[in-house]
């Protein structure tokens, strides 16, 4: 009779070791799986804002050569600071202008970023179209 309670005791304590240790796995991946989710999210909006600061820039036609711009992003968008810059691409001709745009927003301790290249062809000194 002692050694099986002995034994029963032995049994719950490793039961309720088994137990915890299950629970903070499945804790520890739902909280991995939540930053995931968030750091996805963030992401897709930042694309999403990268497409729709590039769509004006086209439907504007006029992008300068000399374009150099920086700054935060309006409400409700104010974690993300973007950089947009023009240069000529003499190597793809000279009525061929690059526009580099980088998003940038931190995220908790990490700092995250997205960088867009894409070409321009100049229609003439002031105007250029996609």
């Amino acid at each position: 009779m002692k050694n099986e309670s002995g034994s029963v005791l032995l049994e719950a304590l490793l039961a309720t070791v088994i137990l915890s240790v299950s629970i903070t796995i499945i804790i520890q991946s739902l909280t991995s799986s939540l930053r995931a989710a968030q750091y996805s999210s963030q992401y897709t909006e930042g694309l999403i804002l990268i497409d729709d600061q590039l769509t004006e820039y086209f439907q504007e036609g006029v992008v300068e050569s000399d374009l150099n711009e920086n700054g935060n992003l309006a409400a409700p968008y104010e974690k993300y600071q973007y950089k947009a810059s023009t240069e000529p691409a003499e190597e793809f001709g000279e009525n061929i202008n690059i526009l580099d745009y980088q998003l940038n927003w931190q995220s908790g301790r990490r700092k995250n970023n997205i960088k867009v290249q894409t070409l321009l062809f100049k229609k003439d000194d002031e105007t250029a179209i996609q």
